[in-house]
């Protein structure tokens, strides 16, 4: 599996992950193509499928409640836990599904600006740091990779994004070393 079929299977995993909703009106129900739909009542509290709630939310029927979703404050401390306490080799652990709400909020502060022109240097800001997080954790990730010590405790704190991508530059750094370590005889 390539990088590409990793990254769009965890955004399938993410967008099938259940979350809670709640129904700000009443729907009766429906059934499409084997899916189910229960009718809602409103302020009734239900659990779907992220996809599903979302099409339900752009709709008017529901309201997803957004425990864990990230915002620019939750971005700044994660940046600032990966630019300025992380050593060079320690990696810290990111919430789950970090990438995929990353993407979800620069799309939705992207269309903010283009809405709002006093909300660009707060996008663009967030780029900023968007940026530094991916690339200070891709340095990290290449070097545990090219290491030749992997210890569980450093790996389980890789989102699966990162597994993929340390797997794939592991593999080729060991194939590297063999090539060059290996002597004719």
């Amino acid at each position: 599996m390539n990088i590409t079929e990793s990254l769009r299977k965890e955004e399938f995993k993410f967008d099938n992950s259940i979350v809670n909703v709640i129904a700000v009106r009443n729907h009766p129900g429906l059934e499409l193509a084997g899916l189910k739909i229960e009718s809602l009542s409103e302020g009734e509290e239900k659990e779907m499928r992220l996809w599903l709630a979302r099409e339900l939310e752009k709709a008017g029927v529901v309201k997803i409640v957004r425990k864990d979703e990230l915002d620019t404050a939750k971005l700044y401390k994660i940046h600032w836990t990966e630019t300025k306490i992380q050593s060079k080799k320690g990696i810290s652990s990111l919430p789950e599904g970090f990438y995929q709400k990353l993407r979800k909020l620069l799309r939705k502060m992207k269309e903010e600006a283009r809405e709002n022109l006093e909300k660009t240097a707060e996008y663009k800001r967030v780029i900023e740091y968007a940026k530094d997080i991916v690339n200070c954790r891709l340095r990290k990730v290449i070097s545990i990779a090219s290491s030749s010590i992997h210890s569980e405790t450093i790996l389980r704190n890789l989102t699966e994004e990162e597994r993929k991508l340390y797997d794939i530059v592991r593999s080729i750094v060991s194939s590297w070393r063999r090539e060059i370590l290996e002597s004719e005889s």
